[in-house]
């Protein structure tokens, strides 16, 4: 992964911050806190520029920061987004429950005094790789922080699937489907599917 952002653990933040506002498009709330948020920064002198709805590729945008305005699903959408080019992101919740979007709209002025001042820790998070392939060729592709899934088609019957590591069979499964989770992910489908809650740092 990529990342041009100047932005770092415990160093004041540059007085030219590159911040990209994101969120989904079409809803009054995401609009009006974006154009607020906008002139907030703006006036602290950052370099402040919207793209609603994930416009374009976020690989070829050059930001120090980027905020997502939502919830923990625009959060998913943002990593996906930025592909091979991950920049830290600050969530912003809007009002709905949110385990990685903390913050709250109120306390975004408060938060980038902090950030402002270098007063802040930036976490790595894992995210996975996914690729199928048919007769050989490849035919899909994706990123993501959360997790991937393989199922059985319609009509749903048991489906044998063997798990290789490095190129070299682990283990097989007989099921109706396997999920494989990053640590954050852990705790969403997989959890209601029964499965554990992963430590980050395992």
């Amino acid at each position: 992964m990529k990342n041009s952002s100047r932005l770092l653990s415990q160093h004041p933040a540059p007085v030219s911050l590159r911040v990209v506002i994101v969120g989904p498009s079409g809803l009054t709330n995401v609009e009006k806190e974006s154009q607020r948020m906008a002139l907030l920064l703006a006036e602290r002198g950052y370099d402040v520029s919207c793209r609603l709805g994930f416009s374009g590729k976020g690989e070829l945008v050059q930001s120090d920061l980027v905020i997502v305005l939502g919830g923990d699903g625009s959060i998913l959408r943002t990593a996906r987004w930025m592909g091979y080019s991950q920049t830290p992101v600050l969530g912003v919740n809007l009002g709905r429950l949110g385990f990685l979007a903390g913050c709250s709209q109120e306390e975004v002025p408060e938060v980038f005094d902090e950030i402002a001042a270098g007063r802040f820790h930036l976490v790595d998070h894992l995210m996975f790789e996914c690729e199928v392939f048919r007769a050989g060729q490849s035919i899909h592709h994706e990123l993501g922080l959360n997790e991937t899934s393989i199922v059985a088609g319609q009509p749903f019957s048991m489906i044998e699937i063997g798990l290789h590591v490095d190129g070299k069979l682990a283990t097989t499964y007989r099921g109706d489907g396997l999920i494989v989770s990053t640590p954050v992910g852990s705790t969403a489908y997989n959890l209601s599917a029964g499965g554990p809650i992963v430590r980050k740092d395992l």
